[in-house]
């Protein structure tokens, strides 16, 4: 499981943009109070599926 920041770091991006995908479902995740976390393979999913 990773975390905004893992995801933002991986990706190249800032953590509040990764948040923002994440609120417009983007970005598949689970969200634990106020943490958002995502899976391996939904964020491989994502990438391939925006590239």
């Amino acid at each position: 499981m990773l975390n905004l920041k893992d995801v933002a770091n991986y990706c190249g991006i800032s953590k509040d943009s990764a948040r923002k995908l994440c609120l417009t479902n983007q970005l598949k995740h689970i969200r634990i109070g106020r943490l958002y976390k995502i899976t391996k393979e939904n964020l491989i999913n994502f990438l391939e599926n925006n590239q």
